[in-house]
């Protein structure tokens, strides 16, 4: 019992994580943009109508909902559904962390990517955690 709690904590995680960069990206993507800051430079961050800022806010969102589907796959014990999900939530993060690095937004991005690889093994984790219970004999 302890196990299935941890897993499903894990993958709770990554789902509230996940929940912080939609937010930030609906934030920073579809609100702010590059807002005072932007200047007719070359960089498309010095650009508010730059489609990598309704991007970076779509990734954020995607990335939200990816962890949904693999909280919700861990939750029944899916597990191919749950790997499946938990790499699409990857690749999102990480596009997510390009576009975020390129952005300008912060000048710590390292952070963001041991956080990514952190997650992704709280993830492998989880789903390790919420494994089948042995069938016993009748």
């Amino acid at each position: 019992m302890a196990q299935r709690a941890g897993s499903l904590l894990l993958a709770a995680g990554i789902a509230a994580a996940s929940a912080f960069g939609a937010l930030v990206g609906l934030f920073w993507g579809f609100g702010l943009t590059c807002d005072d800051s932007c200047s007719s430079g070359p960089l498309w961050r010095d650009d508010p109508n730059a489609w990598q800022w309704r991007a970076f806010g779509t990734v954020g969102i995607a990335g939200f909902a990816s962890a949904l589907v693999f909280l919700t796959a861990v939750a029944l014990r899916w597990r191919w559904l749950a790997f499946a999900t938990l790499a699409a939530w990857a690749a999102l993060a990480g596009a997510f962390m390009v576009l975020f690095d390129d952005s300008g937004l912060t000048s710590n991005a390292g952070r963001g990517w041991t956080a990514i690889a952190v997650l992704l093994v709280a993830g492998v984790a989880a789903v390790a955690l919420g494994r089948p219970q042995a069938q016993t004999g009748t």
